[in-house]
């Protein structure tokens, strides 16, 4: 079997994940969202925010599934799944 690589591409970017507009997403028919956590979700090394995570829970709330993509550990990775 051949081994099958594949890349991810955004197809927009936004200056705060802040102003993302949730409903027209889901309206466009997206039903997924993936973000990273170092420089996009927080700043390196910092913990995660309590309106980050509030953040999330309002997407999972609208029906979105969310995934972080990272190289961080277990741990810290966690915090923005749970």
């Amino acid at each position: 079997m051949k081994n099958k690589t594949f890349a991810l591409f955004p197809c927009f970017s936004i200056s705060s994940i802040y102003s993302l507009d949730f409903e027209k997403l889901y309206q466009k028919g997206y039903r997924a969202l993936l973000f990273d956590i170092d420089n996009t979700l927080v700043l390196h090394d910092e913990p995660a925010r309590e309106e980050t995570v509030a953040l999330f829970q309002r997407m999972k709330a609208a029906g979105f599934k969310t995934a972080v993509l990272s190289n961080n550990g277990v741990e810290r990775v966690g915090v923005f799944q749970d």
